[in-house]
């Protein structure tokens, strides 16, 4: 809805700026190409398996009978040439992913086993987490074809990534699970469970039950409502209505029954002609979205012609049917009118420009360098309601003062000029073309747009838009198309430049000249808002194509975004231990306060602090490898009273260590540096620091307070925002 709205609202800003509109002749119609919908048996068993509390579905189908699959693929009928460059094509791009693969110790053999041993449909499914701010769990669960050898092949791949992890397997009914610990010293958890003819992996070994090895059952009625709206692609996702519930609180905002959010599903699919991506969102009876939209539907759709007066070689065109309506629909007009109440003449003025937009608008974008060339139209009801469009535009500019002046067009044809000032969008020409008010920013736009009836040379008659319109729908209330004949060549010349003379620059340059052009539509139902996208091109060539461009972007994507991941893990993993350490001060700080001032022995500090802290967990840094406590006491404060220490902010109280026992201590020798040459410190008043160099000695030294005044006591900002637990006071 929102992108919809966006839509409207720019089209209906550029008609103002245009004063412009489009023509639709009706009786011609556009033959559509009807999309079977619905999800395999296969599929649809698998999601049966799934919990109702499930937020996410994502569902891949690479079989045979898959029609995008066959799409994809040279037929049995075709030419031996053409059979023998798509093997030539599949044994180059397996090179390729072979040798990316290498970058991770990987074998492509063993993702093609176990792709054979698996199957190929599968499912992944994400699930809230065990509390709202814990992350989510994840469940995948594929059909297996050979037990015995996917058991293999899975645990080869997992120990692969896992080499320092610690697995163990336990039975649970008829299937085994198998548990991995410690992925390069961190405490995720991998899960796996392998039934009759079900694989399924987890952070979460809860979610791998006995009966999730069971067929039978239907899936989750959210999920199997959405499943029904969509075609089958390649892959098909779904989201459930309770993901709204997952939405920050910060405030009290509606839910998702109040918003009226019934899911939303996409699917990705090929056509003998292209690439289609459908979306739909269900939309509750009751609810925001149910009264936004609710007049929407009633909105006439867009009758074809679509775009008569663009020529055919135009590179955009958008065109949104009755703005005026959508706005009545939408209450927007209501809402502007009452805005306006005490200037009648404001009010009476927009009225007057929304009565233009009573029929549909068309914008479209014939150049871009080196000025860009537009052309928009506002649709009549007839050659004298356009005419009137014109008399109230030229009414409106009068009294605006804005100059207008007449020019002389070919044959004898007249138009009026805009005077806009400076700049690219120096004037705009208006002229009454049939029953349409048509705007240009130049005269020669102006006089090749001259075809209200549509000819040969227009947008809506070319090859390229008819084949990308047959895939939009029958009843769409907004439509854009853009020729990507340029992007193309662009995509062309980059690979020949990137890629000179090997098999995956051949493979883009053919995929980026399959590229036609590319349209998108908006419909409404009566409970529904679907959106359409398709990309036109010759399937056999246009995915080989995607699929090469995506592996060639894998090791580029990854050199750029794996560092970032590992700083960013980094930074994460030196917030966590510096806040553990200010934890770890509070609780000290709160066992001298019951031990009348003394903290503890540095010897068993461990012990004594552990009543004090909820999660034990806290002694240990989370970029330590090694198990036990990551930290040490300065043992020069063993046992020492508070009030002896003259500099509590400058005594070090725990620093990051490399020695390992049952509570760690000394006075610096041991210093660890884990967060990228960095170490957090915790000091006697309670703050920590980043410390980049080794302390020195004079910061684990005790300075008695022989003044005889009460030490400073630690400034209470500086603790850990958790309250540490007290233990009870010796008696």
């Amino acid at each position: 809805m929102k992108h919809c709205f966006m839509h409207a609202n720019a089209l209906f800003v550029g008609g103002l700026l245009l004063l412009a509109g489009s023509v639709s002749l009706p009786g011609w119609a556009q033959e559509t190409v009807p999309m079977p919908v619905g999800l395999p048996p296969e599929t649809l068993s698998l999601m049966s398996r799934l919990p109702e509390s499930t937020l996410f579905v994502a569902a891949y189908d690479f079989s045979e009978e898959n029609p995008s699959v066959r799409f994809a693929r040279t037929g049995e009928n075709a030419d031996p040439d053409d059979r023998k460059a798509w093997e030539v094509m599949r044994r180059d791009i397996r090179e390729s992913f072979s040798r990316i693969l290498r970058l991770f110790g990987q074998d492509v053999e063993l993702y093609e086993n176990l792709r054979e041993a698996m199957g190929t449909r599968a499912v992944l499914a994400v699930l809230p987490g065990p509390k709202r701010d814990a992350p989510p769990n994840v469940l995948f669960l594929a059909a297996v074809q050979d037990r015995e050898r996917a058991a293999e092949l899975l645990h080869r791949l997992i120990s692969s990534f896992a080499r320092n992890a610690t697995e163990v397997t336990r039975t649970r009914g008829d299937a085994q699970i198998h548990t991995w610990t410690g992925f390069y010293g961190s405490k995720f958890t991998l899960h796996y469970l392998l039934g009759d003819g079900i694989a399924a992996i987890s952070n979460n070994s809860d979610l791998l039950t006995p009966d999730l090895a069971q067929s039978g059952g239907t899936p989750p009625e959210w999920l199997r409502r959405l499943a029904s709206t969509l075609p089958q692609g390649l892959l098909n996702a779904y989201v459930s209505p309770s993901i709204m519930d997952l939405l920050p609180k910060g405030r009290k905002g509606p839910d998702a029954a109040e918003i009226g959010f019934d899911g939303q599903g996409t699917a990705l699919g090929l056509t003998e002609d292209g690439l289609l991506l459908t979306q739909a969102t269900l939309i509750g009876e009751e609810g925001l979205l149910s009264m936004a939209l609710g007049g929407a539907a009633n909105v006439p759709g867009i009758t074809e012609p679509a775009f008569p007066h663009l020529p055919s070689n135009s590179l955009l065109a958008l065109k949104v049917s009755a703005p005026a309506q959508w706005l009545k629909s939408l209450g927007a007009a209501a809402m502007f009118l009452p805005m306006m109440a005490e200037d009648k003449e404001s009010a009476t003025g927009f009225q007057r420009i929304v009565n233009l937009f009573d029929g549909d608008v068309t914008l479209g974008l014939r150049a871009l360098l080196p000025l860009p060339s537009a052309l928009a139209t506002v649709q009549g009801q007839g050659p004298e309601s356009a005419e009137k469009k014109l008399a109230a535009v030229l009414s409106m500019l009068q009294k605006n003062k804005i100059n207008v002046r007449a020019a002389t067009l070919p044959v004898g044809r007249t138009a009026r000029v805009i005077d806009m000032g400076k700049g690219p969008l120096s004037s705009v020409l208006l002229e009454v073309q049939g029953n349409a008010l048509v705007a240009a920013t130049d005269r020669r736009t102006l006089v090749e747009a001259a075809r209200p009836d549509g000819g040969a040379d227009s947008l809506s008659e070319s090859d390229a838009y008819r084949e990308v319109r047959r895939y939009l729908g029958e009843n769409p209330r907004v439509l854009m198309y853009a020729d990507l004949q340029a992007l193309s060549g662009a995509g062309m010349f980059l690979s020949h430049i990137y890629f000179p003379g090997t098999p995956m620059g051949r493979y883009l340059a053919s995929g980026f000249r399959e590229v036609r052009g590319v349209g998108s539509s908006v419909e409404f139902g009566e409970n529904s808002l679907t959106s359409r996208t398709f990309i036109s091109g010759d399937p056999q060539k246009l995915l080989p194509a995607l699929t090469s461009g995506a592996i060639t972007a894998l090791p580029v994507a990854a050199g750029l975004a794996l560092p970032a991941i590992a700083k960013m893990r980094e930074q994460a993993q030196f917030q966590q231990c510096t806040n553990q350490q200010r934890q770890l001060a509070n609780a000290i700080l709160a066992y001298a306060e019951d031990h009348d001032g003394r903290l503890p022995r540095a010897n068993a500090w461990v012990q004594a602090l552990k009543p004090y802290v909820e999660d034990q967990s806290v002694f240990h840094c989370p970029a330590d490898p090694q198990p036990g406590t990551s930290y040490a006491m300065n043992m020069k404060l063993s046992g020492v009273n508070l009030n002896e220490v003259e500099s509590p902010s400058e005594t070090v109280l725990f620093y990051e260590t490399t020695k390992r026992g049952a509570s760690p201590h000394g006075t610096g020798e041991d210093q660890a540096f884990r967060h990228g040459g960095r170490q957090a410190v915790a000091f006697l008043d309670g703050h920590t620091e980043a410390i980049t160099e080794p302390l020195e000695i004079e910061a684990f030294r005790l300075q008695k307070n022989t003044r005889g005044a009460p030490a400073p006591k630690p400034t209470p900002s500086r603790r850990s925002p958790a309250p540490a637990k007290k233990a009870p006071p010796k008696r």
